[in-house]
């Protein structure tokens, strides 16, 4: 799981918020175990979802656990990380979680509620801590990479989660509820287009030279999930009279779906030749490929909910089906570098007296 340091070297200035890199993700792996889960139904493997889901939950409370112990033993800088925009992965993971949840209903909805709640104020927490940082640093947008994408994310897996929780009836099916998740959604969904176009001009500063990254699919993944938040947020029921139908969302759902689908091109094509490229075997697959991918699904099914479209169906499902092969793949990777690691400590015998 990713529990890579994300806090500076002693002696060293802490990066800048938008300098996290993807593969140092506090719950990545959260996050993509629990798009994982919601893909299995629609990738016609209903019975992966529990286990995913499962997965997600051991994954959250285990990262918990070992920085509760941590920062016991002073060896984890908790005001570093949440300098960091790679912090809001803990409530994007603890929404996809909660979201699952929901999905099953009685006693498991119910502690959605609590994984909801908590999902949401440490975006709150983490939003505001980030703010400080750059009014105090005076650090903007300058080098904008995938990272800043974590930003409308958040409120994005948050509005879905709580969608879910009116569907459940856990949280009540109201008009608050319902104008709760739109009104989150919609943010997110602005949000995106803000840090998109920040992106464009951060390249165009810089001459079109920018740093490929795997965090660049954070990207395409955050859109799809704009177009998922927008499209299930729409469809409680206390406001699906109001919005279900309505042409703005219906548009802004196939735009995002659009968008995300345009971005995955070069992202995906990028990707390959690198893996084509590489000499070695790797120890280390990020989780930023699958998570997007499963939330890109979610958006593709809302598209198709909104469509009834055959096309997008079956694209709904082929999205669905590509993410349970990247999770394998890639917990496949993680365990391979695990163990190697293991076997090299081992293989190095005990230290010196």
């Amino acid at each position: 799981m990713n529990t890579v340091e994300l806090g500076p070297p002693a002696g060293r200035q802490a990066p800048e918020p938008h300098h996290a890199e993807a593969s140092g993700l506090p719950y990545g792996a959260v996050m993509a175990a629990g798009a994982g889960s919601h893909a299995a139904d629609a990738a016609g493997v209903p019975a992966a979802g529990p286990v995913l889901l499962s997965v997600a939950i051991v994954l959250a409370v285990g990262v918990a656990v070992v920085g509760a112990v941590r920062m016991r033993a002073g060896r984890l800088d908790v005001r570093g990380r949440l300098s960091q925009l790679a912090a809001l992965s803990i409530p994007i993971g603890l929404a996809v979680v909660g979201s699952g949840l929901a999905r099953h209903g009685g006693v498991a909805a119910d502690c959605a509620v609590a994984v909801v709640v908590v999902s949401w104020g440490a975006t709150v927490l983490i939003a505001a801590r980030l703010v400080m940082v750059m009014v105090r640093e005076g650090s903007g947008p300058g080098g904008v990479d995938g990272t800043w994408f974590l930003l409308p994310a958040a409120p994005l897996a948050g509005a879905i989660a709580v969608a879910g929780l009116a569907d459940a009836g856990a949280a009540g099916s109201g008009a608050v509820v319902g104008w709760f998740a739109m009104g989150a959604a919609a943010a997110g969904a602005f949000g995106y287009a803000a840090v998109a176009v920040a992106a464009v001009a951060s390249t165009v500063r810089r001459a079109g030279r920018f740093r490929a990254s795997v965090a660049w699919w954070i990207s395409a993944g955050c859109a799809g999930l704009a177009a998922a938040a927008l499209g299930q947020a729409s469809a409680i029921s206390a406001i699906a009279p109001t919005l279900g139908d309505s042409w703005a969302v219906r548009w802004c759902v196939w735009v995002y779906v659009a968008v995300a689908s345009a971005l995955l091109v070069p992202i995906i094509g990028t990707s390959a030749v690198y893996l084509a490229h590489r000499r070695r075997v790797s120890v280390h697959a990020p989780w930023p490929p699958t998570f997007s991918m499963g939330v890109y699904a979610l958006g593709v099914g809302q598209a198709d909910r909104l469509a009834r479209d055959a096309a997008l169906q079956d694209w709904h499902r082929v999205a669905a089906a590509a993410t349970l092969v990247l999770w394998a793949g890639t917990a496949a990777v993680q365990l391979y570098g695990t163990c190697r690691r293991q076997h090299e400590c081992g293989s190095a015998g005990p230290p010196p007296d």
